[in-house]
């Protein structure tokens, strides 16, 4: 099972190792005081204009690595600001941030894949966070009261149903880790763009990180 909207059940792009399961691990970093302050989240750690445009960026934890998630995240979140400290990675199941405790609505939020480009190299473990349709359109409330409880809940569904972590507690040790299913789809898939030519040459547009705000490079991004 994946999803009960049709974004969540197709791939988003070519580069794309596949759509989330809700068994997939979901990756959040966890930097003070970026979106952590006093042991817990910030009132601006999920911004509602990330969310309604499905732009909240996650990794996914199958098809990353300590390496890669600090080279496409942490690192460059961390550099932009030098006040910024890692506190953590929080590990969730995909079907927990799915999940909708909200009277009246089927979902309260999708994840969908987003690999994107970073620096001439694609990160493969990208994907977005957004608000569901029953969220932007339902019935229930006010579109402001419906946006605002989704918010609520995604935190305390972080908070419950979460694990904080260190980063190399997130995954196996090497070589174990790049002998998963997951991360061997992903060696093929990696190959199979370059020989294509489709990784071949980056875009202009992949010279530069994408700036903060919705999405850089995996995890939960605020200015």
């Amino acid at each position: 099972m994946t999803s009960n909207y049709d974004s969540e059940k197709r791939r988003q792009s070519e580069l794309s190792p596949g759509r989330i399961t809700n068994r997939e691990k979901i990756l959040l970093a966890v930097i003070e005081p970026m979106n952590w302050n006093s042991g817990d989240f910030t009132s601006n750690a999920f911004q509602t204009k990330n969310l309604e445009n499905c732009a909240q960026s996650v990794a996914r934890q199958r098809y990353s690595s300590p390496k890669r998630l600090h080279k496409f995240v942490i690192d460059i979140l961390l550099s932009r600001k030098s006040e910024r400290l890692l506190k953590g990675v929080i590990s969730i199941p995909a079907h927990q941030l799915r999940a909708a405790p909200t009277v009246g609505a089927t979902q309260e939020f999708i994840i969908v894949d987003a690999p994107y480009w970073v620096e001439r190299k694609v990160d493969f473990a990208h994907a977005h966070v957004g608000f569901s349709p029953d969220v932007m359109t339902g019935t229930i409330g006010t579109p402001k009261s419906r946006k605002v409880a989704a918010v609520a809940n995604l935190k305390n569904a972080l908070r419950t149903q979460g694990k904080m972590f260190e980063v190399p507690q997130c995954f196996l040790r090497s070589p174990w880790l790049y002998c998963t299913a997951a991360q061997l789809w992903l060696c093929a898939l990696r190959a199979w763009l370059w020989l294509s030519g489709r990784t071949r040459h980056p875009p202009e547009e992949a010279v530069d990180a994408e700036t903060e705000g919705g999405t850089s490079g995996g995890i939960s991004t605020n200015p």
